[in-house]
This record gives structure tokens, C-alpha cells and sequence, in this order.
């Protein structure tokens, strides 16, 4: 249903390889983090968003919840590093303001040794008029213009995030930004 949601919106199966987007794991985030660890070595995820320290196992877990069938959007940064994840959700959340949210971050800062989620800018460098930039809100917008044109993007978490923008523009090369 997802990948369907993708190719519809226009991106190709190639573009959607690229951008590692996945729905969310429906496992539970114990078993994820057990098989991380074991490829990476890795045992302490303290300051990663979403990862939390589980006081009933003992044992690190994700903030993915069983009833999430959502779409899981990692972000990059300029040397193409995830740096978050923000999740699509199929069935919006009412927020404060009775408005309905389709996007929240992958976060756990609520949780035992959890941390909140960064919101820096996603950067998708394109491999088409270099010199120009185009600078737009939500990752999955970004993704799917960048997988239809070719040029580079970058995305906000919502036009108030603009965090990190500035630094990111420096280390562009190019001349002109929209």
C-alpha cells in the first residue's frame, strides 16, 4: 500500500530504493534494536531519537508502535548521513489546535533515556542544474520533486524548523537558491 502511495505520487521504484523509505516496522522495536546491535556492535543508544531504554526487559526498544502501519521518511543531511526519521501517518492524529497532523518525528523524548528528535533540514543533492537549490517544506515533498526533475532539494520539518538551514547553504556550491 505504501510503495503503491509512493509510485503514485510519481516517484519511480528506483527513487524510492534510494531514499531507503520503508513503512514502519511492525515488529516490535525490541527485536530492531537487538538485530542493529548485532550488525553494528553497537549496545548504548542514549541520545538517539526514538530508541529508549525499556525498564521492564532491561533491554534498549524503539518507539514504534504495533499500531503504526505508517511510512518512515529518513532525513540526510548535506554529506548524505540519516540524520531523523519523520513518520507519514495514514490516519491523521488531532493536535492541540484540532488541526489534523499527518507527520510526526521519530522521537522518544518522553521515554526512559529517550531524546527528542533533531529537526534539521533534509538535503537531496541532485544530479541536474547543480548551481540551482530549491528549498521546501517536508521530506516527502522534497523526495518525490528531486525523483521527478533531478534537482537538488531542501526540505523543513515545517517552515518554522529552519535549524541548521543557514550551515546548510553555506556548503552548497552552487549560486542560486528558490
Amino acid at each position: 500500500r505504501h510503495r503503491q502511495n509512493l509510485l503514485d505520487r510519481g516517484m519511480s521504484e528506483e527513487s524510492i530504493k534510494k531514499y531507503r523509505l520503508r513503512s514502519v516496522p511492525t515488529t516490535f522495536g525490541g527485536a530492531i534494536v537487538k538485530k542493529i546491535s548485532e550488525q553494528t556492535g553497537i549496545t548504548d543508544f542514549s541520545g538517539v531519537a526514538g530508541f529508549y531504554f525499556d525498564e521492564q526487559t532491561l533491554e534498549w526498544s524503539m518507539t514504534f508502535q504495533k499500531y503504526h502501519k505508517d511510512i518512515l521518511i529518513p532525513y540526510y543531511d548535506y554529506d548524505g548521513n540519516i540524520t531523523s526519521f519523520q513518520i507519514r501517518l495514514d490516519t491523521p492524529l488531532s493536535s492541540k489546535n484540532d488541526k489534523p497532523t499527518r507527520y510526526i518525528s521519530f522521537s522518544s523524548v518522553y521515554r526512559n533515556k529517550g531524546t527528542s528528535a533533531s529537526s534539521t533540514p533534509c538535503y537531496l543533492h541532485g544530479t541536474k542544474r547543480n548551481n540551482i537549490l530549491y528549498v521546501t517544506e517536508g521530506g516527502l515533498k522534497a523526495m518525490v520533486a528531486q525523483s521527478m526533475t533531478g534537482w537538488s532539494f531542501v526540505a523543513l520539518q515545517g517552515v518554522a524548523n529552519q535549524k541548521g538551514l543557514e550551515e546548510l547553504l553555506g556548503r552548497f556550491q552552487g549560486n542560486i537558491v528558490y
